[in-house]
């Protein structure tokens, strides 16, 4: 009977040990942007997480300081374009997740250097984006 116990407590820390792993793959993804910037109506947060598969998701936040934007009515534009090649821009979608909240994703076709440009209107914010 203990022989028993003891194969069970050792079955399930093997368990635990596999989930916990695979709870911490790279499949779930990790941080390769985030950047803050001031811009004329309100400060932009962006967050760019790449996964495995060349897939990105982004995140965007406006945060109006004086409220007198009506957030709800803004659309920000996303471009991603490769900086050593010339290639078509791709513009991922930004769908509103809360006000002042958008996000979106993109499935790159290969790794290396894009430069990611996030519009309000007249005004981007531009980062570089290392995708491997």
């Amino acid at each position: 009977m203990t022989k028993s116990i003891a194969m069970a407590i050792i079955a399930i820390s093997i368990a635990a040990f596999v989930f916990a792993q695979i709870s911490q793959s790279p499949s779930s993804g990790s941080k390769i942007v985030e950047i803050s910037e001031q811009m004329p109506d309100g400060r932009v947060d962006v967050t760019v997480v790449q996964f495995e598969d060349l897939r990105l998701t982004i995140e965007v936040k406006l945060t109006s300081p004086t409220n007198i934007i009506d957030l709800s009515q803004l659309q920000p534009v996303a471009i991603l374009a490769m900086e050593a090649m010339h290639m078509d821009g791709i513009s991922p979608t930004l769908a509103p997740m809360r006000e002042g909240g958008w996000i979106g994703s993109a499935t790159l076709p290969m790794s290396g250097t894009w430069v990611m440009s996030i519009g309000f209107g007249e005004e981007f914010v531009e980062a570089v984006v290392e995708v491997r």
